[in-house]
């Protein structure tokens, strides 16, 4: 973002102020740091992942908000259509959920005795997700049960553990905004502990040992939000 944003020329000092935060994966901190950004009144926000999009729709109607690394932004209500976002949101989705099926499919693949699959992700934040995992349960031409393993950070080795515990399991990481990125490295202990086939939507995760991933560029994605927030001011 900050390199595209100079590529477009914005210099941090020179033509403009930049105000990082990062919630950690805790929608509690990011309720805190909209509240705080909101209240110094930028010329424009830019907002990681579904849960600070949410709370910065809630905290302000008027100051422009630029998403990046959301799911479903129709869906969920933060725009009204992608041709016509209509009011103060706009900016790019990472994954449509019709792309469930192919992390299926290639974990499948990969580990061809797999029975049932695992999706790991923060319910608490992300209820959206349960509509897309009943559909998914529901197509008889999936080749593998799919169960939810889902939690707080406290929960993740139960879950996956629990998960691992039934013979022919796997595990798709799900893209939920920060969580599964910050509790990566625990993730990864828990599945590498349980020898469960993994496959997460960022590259990081197979960098960092998971079996396999599949997902979009995001580092391309900030820098198409750099050109909207050029645009903006």
């Amino acid at each position: 973002m900050l390199r595209g944003l100079q590529e477009l020329g914005w210099s941090d000092g020179r033509n403009i102020a930049f105000d990082i935060r990062w919630a950690e994966g805790s929608s509690q901190r990011a309720r805190q740091i909209v509240a705080e950004v909101v209240a110094l009144a930028p010329d424009v926000i830019v907002s990681s992942g579904s849960v600070a999009t949410a709370v910065f729709q809630r905290a302000t109607p008027s100051i422009p908000v630029v998403f990046a690394l959301v799911n479903e932004p129709v869906a969920q209500g933060f725009v009204a259509s992608l041709a016509r976002p209509g009011g103060n949101i706009t900016g790019f989705t990472n994954t449509d959920f019709s792309v469930l099926g192919k992390w299926v499919e290639l974990l499948k693949t990969m580990s061809p005795t797999l029975a049932r699959i695992g999706l790991l992700f923060n319910a608490p934040n992300y209820p959206i997700y349960d509509d897309h995992l009943h559909a998914l349960q529901a197509d008889p031409h999936r080749p593998v049960e799919v169960r939810a393993a889902v939690g707080s950070a406290s929960e993740i080795d139960a879950a996956v553990d629990a998960l691992a515990a039934r013979p022919g399991s796997g595990l798709v990481i799900l893209p939920d905004g920060g969580f599964t990125v910050t509790h990566r490295v625990a993730i990864q202990i828990a599945v590498e502990r349980n020898r469960l086939p993994s496959l997460a939507p960022w590259r990081r995760f197979a960098a960092e040992g998971a079996l396999m991933s599949y997902g979009p560029d995001t580092t391309d994605i900030f820098r198409r939000a750099a050109e909207y927030v050029d645009r903006i001011l």
